[in-house]
């Protein structure tokens, strides 16, 4: 969340980015804007976070207090199994709660 954001500029081309990833940015209003990411983002440990930033021209990126934690699955074993049987999965990846931590 931000204030006063503006696109009516001459020239003016919207960016965001999260950590090095670069992403196409619109103005949603004055206190929005929606970052779309084609790229795939890393994943980071827990902990850590990646930092977040818009630019009106799409390479002068302000500063930035705002971070983003992304999470998603790094890999599923076994890839297949068995329709008629049960079969576990085991699933990892990043920045997922872990509801059976004490």
């Amino acid at each position: 969340m931000g204030e006063n954001f503006r696109d009516d500029f001459e020239n003016a081309r919207l960016g965001c980015r999260i950590g090095n990833t670069l992403g196409q940015a619109a103005l949603i209003d004055d206190t929005t804007i929606r970052c779309t990411l084609v790229n795939k983002i890393p994943l980071v440990d827990e902990g850590q976070s990646l930092m977040v930033s818009v630019a009106l021209n799409s390479y002068s990126w302000a500063t930035s207090e705002f971070s983003f934690q992304p999470y998603g699955i790094d890999a599923v074993y076994p890839s297949s199994g068995p329709i008629s049987e049960n079969t576990n999965v085991i699933v990892t990846g990043k920045g997922f709660e872990n509801e059976l931590k004490d």
